[in-house]
């Protein structure tokens, strides 16, 4: 993996060429707005692209939102609040369209696999039929305006207080999230608790690579990355199970299948998180830029 292909990676990076080690306000906003404007881009290319704009825009909603919680620590709940709402409408949004693209995805990836979905009536599930309807003019006009939105908001936030040490410990507060829902893993393997998870890990990752310049851990992104993917995984079963109607052969078989990705998961979070919370807190202070020294 190269992790700095990424453009938060690359934003961060960029930081180093200058004389001294930036302000974290400085860098920090500098991301947010950076991703807001890629955010409101991919807006305007949904009509043109709907898949690839459509899936692009979900992803930087989630790079905003993990980025926006190193900032926590110097926003006031009036001001993270309306931020952190906004950008889970532009989430929303499109949300059905990227659900059955998804849906879609898993069916080619079970017919690559030899699995043959079939429904209640015995009758193969065809992709066609995951398929959602293209987003309305009115709705395209709505996620532009929302998007240009966030951007503007996003350059006028003030973040006085934040300092490389609160950034440390929204990191840390991550991690500490991460790793509780890891310790869990083997007894709480229902849909929302491992959802709830793989938000937190999709979190960690994205800090992780915002802050890659100072901390490195490419092993640490990619044992990461690769976590999320699974827990992705069992999601898009879960979701595939409940909302379609299938046959028992077909829920034995993706029974067996969600089973064995678990298995991988308890595995691959023990490693992501084999630090304790306080390892890893101190671990990141020593190495952020400290401006007092």
């Amino acid at each position: 993996m190269k992790p700095l292909t990424s453009v938060i990676a690359r934003c961060s990076t960029s930081e180093k060429a200058h004389a001294a080690a930036p302000e974290a306000a400085v860098w920090l906003k500098r991301l947010l707005v950076h991703m807001a404007t890629l955010a409101e881009q991919d807006a305007h290319r949904v009509e043109a692209h709907p898949d690839t704009a459509i899936h692009a825009l979900r992803k930087r909603m989630k790079k905003l939102l993990a980025l926006l919680r190193l900032a926590r620590p110097a926003l006031s709940v009036e001001q993270f609040a309306p931020l952190k709402g906004a950008i889970r409408n532009l989430k929303r949004i499109v949300a059905t369209q990227r659900d059955q693209v998804v849906m879609s995805q898993l069916l080619e990836s079970l017919d690559h696999d030899g699995i043959c979905p079939k429904d209640a009536a015995g009758r193969k599930i065809r992709r066609k039929s995951v398929r959602a309807t293209v987003l309305t003019k009115a709705t395209q006009e709505q996620l532009t305006r929302q998007a240009s939105s966030l951007t503007d908001r996003l350059g006028r936030l003030r973040l006085f207080s934040l300092s490389w040490e609160t950034v440390a410990e929204a990191y840390a507060k991550t991690y500490r999230k991460g790793h509780k829902a890891s310790e869990r893993s083997d007894s709480e393997t229902g849909t929302e608790a491992l959802h709830t998870w793989r938000k937190v890990v999709k979190d960690h990752y994205y800090q992780t690579l915002a802050l890659y310049v100072w901390l490195g851990h490419p092993r640490r992104l990619r044992r990461t990355r690769r976590l999320s993917s699974l827990l992705g995984k069992v999601h898009d079963l879960d979701v595939f199970v409940q909302t379609q109607e299938i046959d028992e052969s077909t829920r034995s078989v993706l029974e067996g299948r969600r089973h064995k990705l678990l298995s991988r998961i308890q595995k691959k979070g023990a490693r992501v998180y084999a630090k304790s919370c306080h390892e890893m807190e101190q671990e990141v202070k020593s190495q952020l830029p400290d401006l007092e020294m």
